[in-house]
């Protein structure tokens, strides 16, 4: 390519390295398990390939030139910058199916960041674009997950998202140019312990997401316009009555703002701000827009020595599917050990329970995971459950199994009768009997469909449970 070159004063790539100065085609693709920069790079009107590849840039490293690095491939790209402000690079292009992670420094552009495919996840670090440059192609396949800043004042749209959506914020109409401003999208309740939030119960903020957005240099004020896009957990009927919403010390304070007509998805302040902080989608028309599903309460408490029973309540509901009680013994691995129909669609408050026939011994976790009708899961924080302490039981239930007709089953030898129970994962018992206590294997006649269920032999407080399949 006429006028294209690239000059490396210090430049390893793993076992590749690359000569002083190369002639480039108009594509030059670099293939290893890293690229290391520790000097100059000089890169015109020609583009680098990183193919599956590491980047480390080392202290000393600059970059010059309108070239274009092209970080693409199928396995995750991990971006070190060791060196500074002075390792920018000019346009770069994110075409990764894996998308692409900051694991040490930001990541500077002068030029155009091209979002072609991936999501570029910046962790504690920052995608930092300088004061000329520009974002472009992001969508819901490629964003920004993380903390992104815009140096120089100028308008700009954030590309920012989150959990497969494509969220942006934007600001314009900026009063000082030298201003410095850094934007992060959450597809999650703002935490706020006094969610959700009121203004007189006239204007409902966004229990669905919100974005984070600070000046950290400069001064000034700057128009905030924000967007519900493709998001299916925000339902709009009604543009007109949107709204923008900042949290400030304590409290949501609805700004005088106005929907885009020309889009009919975003909605911006009509005039300049010059605090910053949190800000959410809001709806003034009562029973206009309904955003979220508006989860009031979850709690789960021991209901006896064998039991857990977990109830919630909604005050809204859009295109609800199901809800799942998740438990785990460590706050960090889930299972699902019941689920709970949905209403739908609903603007007045749902209560809902679920019993946990077979709880875990001591302490365990439950939460609530709620699906829509297209696969979209939210969850809710998790709530603490201890056991009370109970003597072990002096049988052991095993070996369930199904068989002509029968619900088969073994345990230890034990005095007196038993009870026998069978529950549905929805905790509704479907099958009840009573055994006479000693060694050996019993049976229950059963007509039940196939399924998942929980067969529970009990006498007073002591029980042993356990989960088997028709």
């Amino acid at each position: 390519m006429k006028n294209s070159a690239f000059s490396a004063r210090f430049l390893t790539c793993g076992t590749f390295c690359l000569a002083v100065l190369i002639a480039l085609s108009a594509v030059s693709e670099l293939r290893a398990q890293a690229v290391v920069i520790s000097g100059e790079v000089y890169l015109n009107d020609a583009m680098i390939n990183v193919n599956n590849m590491d980047t480390r840039i080392n202290p000393g490293a600059e970059f010059s030139g309108d070239g274009t690095w092209k970080f693409s491939g199928n396995t995750e790209s991990v971006f070190q910058n060791f060196a500074g402000a002075d390792a920018a690079f000019h346009h770069v292009m994110l075409r990764n199916s894996q998308g692409m992670r900051l694991e040490e420094g930001d990541l500077f552009v002068n030029g155009n960041f091209d979002f072609s495919f991936g999501v570029l996840r910046t962790h504690a670090h920052r995608l930092v674009f300088g004061p000329e440059s520009s974002a472009s192609g992001a969508r819901n396949l490629s964003y920004a997950e993380g903390n992104v800043a815009k140096e120089g004042g100028k308008d700009f749209v954030f590309p920012v998202g989150e959990s497969g959506m494509y969220l942006p914020v934007e600001i314009f109409d900026l009063s000082d140019e030298h201003s410095v401003y850094e934007a992060s999208y959450h597809a999650e309740a703002h935490p706020d312990p006094e969610g959700p939030w009121y203004d007189g119960n006239n204007w409902p903020v966004s229990t669905c997401d919100y974005w984070s957005l600070y000046r950290t240099s400069g001064g000034g004020e700057a128009a905030v316009r924000l967007g519900w896009g493709s998001n299916p957990c925000t339902e709009v009927n009604d543009p007109q009555y949107m709204r923008v919403a900042r949290y400030a010390a304590g409290e949501w304070e609805l700004l005088a703002s106005e929907p885009d007509n020309s889009t009919g998805e975003t909605v911006g302040t009509t005039g300049e701000t010059g605090m910053f902080g949190d800000f959410a989608l809001a709806s003034i028309g009562s029973g206009i827009n309904v955003l979220p599903i508006t989860l009031i309460e979850f709690t789960a408490e021991a209901s006896d020595a064998y039991a857990v029973r977990t109830a919630w309540s909604t005050a809204s509901e859009v295109n609800n599917d199901y809800f799942t009680v998740e438990r785990s013994v460590d706050a960090q691995t889930w299972t699902g050990v019941g689920t709970t129909g949905g209403a739908g669609n609903s603007n007045t408050r749902k209560n809902y329970s679920f019993t946990d026939r077979a709880p875990l011994s001591g302490k365990a976790y439950y939460r609530l995971r709620q699906t829509d009708f297209d696969g979209t899961t939210t969850v809710s924080d998790p709530v603490a459950v201890v056991m009370p302490e109970t003597a072990a039981p002096d049988f052991v239930l095993k070996n369930v199994r199904s068989e002509d007709g029968r619900i088969r089953f073994d345990f230890t030898p034990a005095e007196g009768m038993l009870r026998v129970e069978v529950f549905d994962l929805l905790g509704k018992r479907a099958a009840a009997a009573t055994t006479e206590g000693s060694a050996g294997s019993a049976a229950l006649p059963h007509q039940l469909p196939r399924g998942v269920y929980i067969l529970r032999i009990s006498r007073g407080s002591l029980s042993s449970a356990v989960k088997f399949f028709l």
